[in-house]
């Protein structure tokens, strides 16, 4: 559990960094695709991240949760 707190940590701060990033350098700069592509992967790595550690753990996180709370706070922001 530490070492995917590590993980998600990192992707949480650098993540933000990309898309402002993108945002900054507009869609004509030639490293804007770059930085916009880097973030989603990013963003897709992270939400399989959550997604793993819960089914690993028995959804221990979420478990308590009935499906529409599960949707709505969990899956949607998630991903």
């Amino acid at each position: 559990m530490r070492r995917t707190a590590g993980k998600h940590l990192t992707t949480t701060r650098v993540s933000p960094a990309h898309k402002f990033a993108y945002l900054y350098l507009g869609s004509d700069a030639p490293l804007a695709p770059l930085a916009g592509f880097t973030a989603a992967s990013m963003t897709l790595a992270k939400t399989m991240l959550y997604v793993f550690r819960e089914y690993y753990c028995g959804w221990c996180g979420v478990r308590q949760n009935d499906l529409q709370t599960l949707v709505f706070l969990w899956i949607v922001p998630n991903g």
